[in-house]
């Protein structure tokens, strides 16, 4: 069997990042004539190398002998190619024909490329393109990874006649810069096309138009977004195929509209990426080799957990993208209620995302208390791991709702845009998992929810709604949501094991790989 070879490109964030070497090193070792290269931008990079470096020592030897990973240097530019260019050049070409200086130890040439949606704005598939086209050898597929459910994607990606958006997006940006909105605010709006319409989205309940962006008049939305969004529709179709977390067991309806979208474009639904490695790996119980940080976190934890019992902590992280950066007030109440929880509320806070920050004054209230921590990055899998936490505020990002899952931890749900809102509806509404906060949805005062009441955007209503939510999450209900949640968890080991999940793996294997 002749040797093939895997490019995947990373995008930035460690939700992009992990996802990506999973991913390279399962098709590693599902083909065993499989090389792989994986590849970030200078901005990225850091985290692949941190990455990879412990997957070299976690992972088998045979595996990891097969993968390479690569910086895609700024300093590779030339009067007539990119770096991004060039990087390709590198793999694909022999040196002594480009005159690259990219190192492909492998000396195999690409036969599959898997980009990530992140890094949509340069035509991934017209340079392979181009460079195979130029030197005359054989053309890479390139598959288009967008790494969140077939719903998001849907939404994000699908014609208009199938319930996406980004083919009239361009309509409603060109009315709001004639109404004379800055760029930022005219994409902002587009984007979120809030028009009051009742959406029957696939697979899940009926949502507003604006339910499925609660948190993007939360925080900043750079201009720069705006010529993303017409990149990602025309990668869509340039693409050779269409990867997805989605998962057929979850979510068939929107599976079935996606493919129509793309037809005859395949997509592969291969799932969210369990890292059970990982998990077992990283279980609280084993505290060699952790960092001075990482013990503190622990350390607190078995304190909360020797003084309030197990099961006793909340633990409240947005992420390492989404923060509530024009409404800080939103964090401050959220700490100030855990603070007046009744009974006493042990807490975890994560500020991990880019532009958190807190007030020295609420700092100081939660060292006073004795019973709250507020740390700038925690290790998340085995925080959830630990039997100290109770439930997890997330944003539900694909990656934090999977660890929760894998935890069997129930989620209080506080979603800001993309396919956060979905994850959010099946772990809350489809599941009965946990509970979503409402009233601190951004930029809808005085909109009605499809469960029905109304967005105040008010302090007190914002606390009201926290304050109960803490007491649901402490209540009879508890156990009911971490039974249903473990039921969600078993569904996606199957997926993964023995059912849809695993039919897509194997078919991109089957496809490309092979």
């Amino acid at each position: 069997m002749s040797e093939r070879h895997l490019v995947v490109v990373t995008g930035p964030g460690w939700g992009h990042v992990i996802p990506c070497v999973l991913i390279a090193l399962k098709f590693a070792q599902r083909a065993p004539n499989l090389q792989v290269t994986l590849a970030a931008f200078p901005d990225t990079y850091s985290k692949l190398d941190e990455e990879m470096s412990r997957r070299h020592r976690e992972t088998s030897l045979e595996v990891v002998s097969r993968v390479q990973w690569l910086e895609i240097k700024n300093e590779l530019e030339t009067d007539s190619r990119t770096p991004y260019e060039m990087f390709f050049l590198g793999l694909m070409v022999p040196s002594n024909q480009a005159g690259n200086t990219i190192g492909n130890r492998l000396k195999v040439p690409p036969s599959l490329v898997i980009y990530d949606t992140a890094v949509e704005t340069i035509p991934t598939q017209s340079i392979v393109r181009g460079i195979s086209n130029e030197f005359n050898i054989p053309y890479a597929p390139c598959l288009y990874l967008a790494p969140v459910l077939s719903a998001g994607s849907l939404r994000l990606n699908g014609k208009t006649e199938h319930g996406g958006r980004y083919e009239s997006f361009f309509e409603s940006l060109k009315e709001n810069e004639d109404k004379g909105l800055s760029p930022s605010e005219a994409g902002r709006k587009a984007f979120a096309q809030m028009n009051g319409e009742l959406l029957e989205t696939p697979d899940l309940p009926p949502m507003y138009d604006y339910e499925l962006h609660p948190g993007l008049y939360g925080r900043g939305f750079p201009a720069r977004i705006t010529p993303r969004v017409r990149a990602v529709l025309e990668a869509r179709l340039s693409s050779d195929g269409f990867v997805t977390f989605g998962v057929e067991e979850i979510e068939p309806k929107s599976n079935e509209l996606l493919r129509k979208t793309l037809a005859p474009m395949p997509l592969f639904a291969i799932g969210p990426q369990l890292d059970l490695q990982r998990w077992t790996e990283q279980s609280p119980k084993s505290r060699k080799g952790r960092s001075a940080a990482e013990l503190g976190i622990l350390e607190f934890l078995d304190k909360a957990q020797d003084s309030f019992g197990a099961k006793s902590t909340a633990y409240f992280c947005l992420g390492s993208q989404w923060w509530p950066e024009d409404r800080p007030e939103l964090i401050q109440y959220l700490v100030e209620t855990l603070l007046e929880a009744k009974p006493a509320l042990p807490f975890l806070v994560s500020a991990s995302a880019a532009g958190a920050s807190l007030s020295e004054e609420l700092r100081s209230r939660v060292e006073a208390s004795g019973r709250g921590m507020i740390v700038s990055w925690a290790p998340q899998v085995a925080v959830l791991q630990h039997e100290a936490i109770r439930f997890f505020i997330s944003h539900c990002g694909s990656g934090s709702t999977i660890e929760a899952i894998m935890a069997g931890v129930p989620i209080v749900a506080w979603p800001f845009t993309a396919d956060q809102p979905m994850w959010a509806t099946i772990i809350c509404r489809v599941y009965s998992a946990g509970v979503q906060l409402y009233q601190v949805n951004s930029g809808m005062k005085g909109r009605p929810l499809a469960v029905g009441g109304i967005v105040h955007e008010t302090e007190e209503a914002i606390k009201e709604e926290m304050t109960s939510t803490w007491s649901i999450m402490r209540s009879s209900k508890y156990d009911e949501m971490r039974g249903q949640i473990s039921k969600l968890r078993d569904l996606l080991l199957e997926s993964t094991e023995r059912g849809e999940t695993k039919k897509a793996m194997d078919s991109v294997v089957e496809t490309y790989l092979s």
